[in-house]
């Protein structure tokens, strides 16, 4: 049992009553999240029998335990799941009145499946606890939405999923809403036909599972999602593909019919609450363009602590003379570099052994046809500039890059390569993150330069010296522990 009465369930254990998790929660929001956000309660079930019917197992390695057919209240279609679900047992009094009162599938048959060759799942699972009244934030203004039909339906659209809260306004502006992340097409009669001549499979962001629908049935979509979630789910989804592997699919990759669109009210985009601090990081989120690019080294920041470097004993006493460890690992690095003889660089071994300067220069070139990373990986492989035994590290730097967003003061992965680049005198190299269009990059310097740079622009915002002299107090109070001292004390009396 998890916090908010939350509690894991076999799929095939789920029952009539229950309010089931039919999406996960919003990653990418700012609004409060209530308690019972994602949970619908379930009207029928139907258990799908033989699961070689459903599950191509050409296509699907492992099978998501017994998969059942959950029809719940207010949702479009047919969710299609196995393995663990989430039910809630608390549950707001007025919330059950008011599913009771509301319900969307009576009109089926009692005595037939919709789905065809399924069981009918009988039983009622136990009354949820009323859970006492809880207060949401009034949201009296709705996204905007349109209607359309299933058939239509594209991935990176946003489609409602679950119903309107009552009242509409102690709900969230797109918390009923999710991403499409996956959309296939099963014609004709199958185990999944839902009823129609053509069935729309949806894989949606948060559900763990599958929605299953007629083509021809209506469904709402978001007019302007949130920029912001919408750019975070399209980076991060949920899935990359069809959740279930449905036998006799066929995947949709037609792109949204965008065009189509009715325009958005005025304002639409300032109902929705910002989820950055940072105007920079909105900026870059909502702007910027995610792929492999070729930047200066002088560009990309100092590592903080090192990680499995024969050299990191020799960080520990530069660190100590900082102020701050946390704030002045990159700058302590950057010091380090400083001390490193070739004879150091050379007992790093292996990184330090390829010939960098031609690896990377090579690795400019191709970053500039905008690979991706097998396409990248595999033209600098092919180039004859690159010796057999430095193939390796040369498909390295498109097959596992460097991660570094514009102007991001941390980086992942490819560190000990960096330092190796830096040591042989490589000015730029491809990576891989987000940057805007038309990014200005600093100049290349010898690492050597970018090192000292970095030291002293570290010591000079703790300069007190001000203007054209604070460089040289950065320097002198870089060597003098006993004069950094008398200087902060100094400043905190």
């Amino acid at each position: 049992m998890y916090g908010d009465g939350i509690a894991d369930l076999p799929a095939h254990r789920v029952r009539e009553g229950h309010y089931l998790r039919v999406l996960g929660r919003r990653q990418f929001t700012a609004e409060w999240i209530r308690p019972d956000e994602g949970f619908a309660r379930v009207e029928r079930v139907e258990a799908l029998g033989d699961l070689a019917r459903v599950v191509d197992h050409r296509r699907e390695g492992e099978v998501p335990g017994k998969l059942v057919a959950v029809y719940c209240r207010g949702v479009p279609g047919v969710v299609v799941m196995g393995g663990t679900v989430q039910v809630r047992h608390l549950v707001e009094a007025a919330r059950i009145e008011h599913d009771l009162a509301t319900a969307t599938w009576t009109h089926l048959p009692c005595d037939a499946t919709l789905i065809p060759g399924a069981r009918l799942v009988t039983g009622l699972a136990g009354p949820p606890v009323r859970e006492e009244p809880w207060s949401a934030p009034p949201c009296p203004r709705r996204a905007a939405v349109f209607s359309r039909a299933a058939g239509l339906a594209r991935a990176g659209e946003y489609i409602r999923v679950l119903p309107e809260r009552d009242p509409p306004a102690s709900g969230g502006v797109d918390e009923a809403f999710a991403r499409v992340d996956a959309v296939e097409h099963l014609q004709g009669p199958s185990a999944l036909d839902a009823g129609e001549g053509t069935s729309v499979i949806l894989t949606l962001g948060g559900l763990h599972g599958v929605l299953v629908l007629g083509a021809v049935q209506e469904l709402e979509v978001l007019v302007s999602p949130h920029a912001e979630r919408a750019v975070m789910e399209e980076r991060y989804p949920w899935n990359r593909g069809p959740y279930l592997s449905i036998l006799g699919a066929r995947p949709v990759t037609d792109p949204p019919g965008l065009a189509a669109y009715p325009p958005a009210p005025s304002g639409e985009q300032e109902q929705y609450r910002s989820i950055f601090r940072n105007p920079w990081d909105k900026e870059l989120t909502l702007n910027g363009r995610h792929g492999i690019r070729a930047v200066p080294l002088a560009a990309l920041p100092w590592p903080g602590l090192l990680h499995k470097c024969p050299h990191s004993p020799r960080q520990r006493p530069i660190l100590a003379r900082y102020p701050d460890p946390n704030d002045g690992s990159a700058a302590a690095s950057a010091e380090l570099f400083l001390e490193l003889t070739p004879a150091d660089f050379a007992a790093c071994r292996p990184y330090h052994e390829p010939d960098w300067a031609t690896i990377a220069a090579v690795a400019v070139e191709v970053a500039a046809k905008n690979p991706g990373r097998r396409e990248g990986a595999e033209l600098i492989s092919a180039d004859p500039r690159i010796t057999a035994k430095d193939r390796r590290w040369a498909e390295s730097l498109f097959a596992d890059p460097l991660l570094w967003d514009e102007r991001s003061e941390a980086m992942s992965g490819g560190r000990h390569r960096l330092c190796a680049m830096r040591a042989a005198g490589v000015g730029a190299c491809p990576v891989e993150g987000r940057a805007l269009p038309g990014a200005v990059w600093p100049a290349q310097l010898p690492a050597s330069e970018h090192a000292r740079r970095t030291v002293a622009r570290y010591w000079a915002q703790l300069s007190p010296v001000p203007g054209w002299a604070a460089g040289a107090a950065a320097y002198l109070l870089a060597r003098r522990p006993a004069l950094l001292r008398y200087v902060k004390r100094k400043a905190s009396s």
